[in-house]
């Protein structure tokens, strides 16, 4: 197994779990509400964590804070938009959608690193997108 694809394949599994449940909590609150309870809890849990481990977190922040900003932001928009999606497609279809991730992260690769995708890459993302495309047309008719 290639170096790393256990940790993957857990966020893989993890985040089947993550749209399965947030399906039923999401129509007791609203996304907003699910988002700050469910940063409040990790936060609540962390806390040994950052106690014991707040140099080095600092030293990460203040290596680069604008980095550390701005990926904050992207994690709370992401996030949000994941509860919000869940909300109004469920969780299967929002996930489907989700999965088109990959295809942004190269892009975004190659804008802010230069990281240029190989053919097995565009292949991949083909093929995320036709999949996403029929996952929300088929949504759309319905």
């Amino acid at each position: 197994m290639r170096k790393g694809a256990w940790a993957a394949f857990t966020a893989a599994l993890a985040w089947g779990y993550v749209y399965a449940t947030t399906e039923s909590i999401v129509n007791r609150m609203n996304p907003l509400a699910l988002l700050s309870a469910l940063y409040f809890t990790g936060a609540i849990l962390l806390l040994p964590v950052v106690v014991s481990s707040r140099g080095v977190i600092m030293q990460g922040i203040m290596a680069d804070p604008f980095g550390f900003a701005s990926l904050s932001a992207g994690v709370l928009v992401a996030e949000y938009a994941i509860m919000a999606s869940v909300s109004v497609m469920g969780g299967t279809s929002a996930a489907l959608v989700e999965m088109s991730y990959p295809i942004w992260t190269a892009l975004f690769l190659y804008l802010l690193k230069r990281v240029v995708p190989t053919p097995a890459t565009f292949v991949g993302a083909a093929f995320i997108a036709i999949g996403t495309a029929v996952i929300v047309l088929s949504e759309h008719k319905s």
